[in-house]
């Protein structure tokens, strides 16, 4: 078992360091606040900002960590045409990105699914890969070589690796300390204010369900925080005709408040002034198959209720949050309203304090005792 204590640390991720923050860089600025040196990968830049086989590592504002940007000397094609040749050539180039950096590394945790960056390409450093996608691409399964152990966000995205004679865990999503509501409070704004956190660029949204609620309930505020140009998103985006017309119809929703990227202080602070809060994803277009969603735990976190899509992590008797038994959302307009009309029985103190306590109990320090077991 690893110890996180002044170790260097690689994050490996295909999404970019930027404004808005998922699971993966959480882990960065947690590990960084327990001493370590971290240094988030990002994956090969395809942008041209940089030139061929470049590597360029910057600071963040949080302590000791950083985000390398690199470009690949040659055709990421390579490695869908010729995989043995492209496997030759990046591990040249992880050796050479290595090179760059001014610490030996002790650990890399991968939520590289697309094995761009292969872990034996690594070196004899402890290796862990974390599934916080799911992909039905073999290259998933391919991902975890090297690897120590198979972590994941939902037990059903372990199934594809149980062929590769590593422990296999389910970790869950993890939530930052300062997303905790330590005030609980039964007030409720004088015009209910709901809140959603995210993409709002991913197709993967129930965007007729999203905006029948919006309509419907035009006596409800509904404030978003998150990508909603895509300009300025720094996570996978849509920019399609259909998602454009989406942002639009949203635009002219005249109780929707669009607020866009956010630090996740900022986010943090913001969520605790709701009154509670709508996640509804398509689960059958959804990547993560409504299996579970990083921001559940965030909104828990302030103790204040949740409708949603049905989400299987969350299927229990715990009643953590309200959703429609059926695996569709033909039910969920219905229900949101009847939270809405009795919002007070649904954020009474002990159900605040319920959800608030299991969202302490999934903390990232906490995940980060987990993760190093397997290291």
């Amino acid at each position: 078992m690893m110890v996180f204590e002044n170790k260097t640390v690689l994050i490996l991720s295909q999404q970019d360091w930027g404004t808005m923050f998922l699971s993966k860089h959480h882990y960065a600025v947690e590990l960084g606040k327990m001493g370590n040196h971290v240094y988030y990968i990002e994956g090969p830049n395809s942008d041209m900002s940089l030139s061929k086989g470049e590597v360029r590592i910057f600071s963040t504002e949080h302590p000791n960590v950083y985000f390398v940007k690199h470009r690949l000397s040659f055709p990421l094609f390579v490695k869908f045409k010729l995989p043995g040749l492209y496997n030759f050539l990046i591990t040249r180039h992880v050796k050479k990105l290595i090179g760059k950096l001014p610490h030996k590394i002790d650990a890399v945790i991968s939520f590289d699914i697309s094995n761009t960056l292969p872990l034996p390409a690594f070196g004899n450093c402890a290796k862990i890969l974390i599934a916080a996608d799911d992909s039905k691409d073999k290259v998933a399964v391919e991902a975890a070589h090297g690897a120590s152990a198979v972590l994941s966000i939902a037990k059903e995205y372990l199934v594809k690796y149980e062929g590769c004679g590593i422990p296999l865990y389910n970790l869950g999503h993890g939530v930052a300390s300062y997303f905790i509501n330590d005030k609980i409070d039964e007030t409720v704004n004088g015009q209910l204010q709901i809140g959603m956190s995210g993409n709002f660029l991913r197709r993967d949204l129930d965007r007729e369900t999203m905006l029948r609620i919006f309509i419907e309930n035009p006596e409800i505020i509904f404030n978003l925080w998150g990508s909603y140009e895509y300009v300025t998103s720094n996570l996978s985006s849509d920019n399609d005709a259909d998602t454009l017309r989406f942002i639009d119809t949203v635009k002219k929703c005249g109780n929707v408040r669009l607020h866009g990227q956010v630090l996740p202080r900022v986010l943090a602070e913001e969520l605790k002034k709701m009154d509670g809060f709508l996640i509804c994803y398509d689960i059958d277009k959804d990547q993560s198959g409504g299996t579970n969603y990083h921001k559940v735990l965030e909104y828990l976190a302030t103790g204040k209720v949740i409708v949603s899509n049905n989400i299987t992590t969350y299927d229990t008797a715990d009643r953590l949050i309200e959703m429609p038994a059926e695996r569709n959302n033909l039910k969920l307009p219905a229900l949101f309203k009847e939270v809405a009309a009795n919002i007070n029985k649904y954020n009474a103190v002990s159900q605040q304090q319920k959800r608030i306590t299991y969202a302490k109990d999934h903390s990232y320090v906490s995940n980060l005792q987990k993760i190093a077991f397997y290291l």
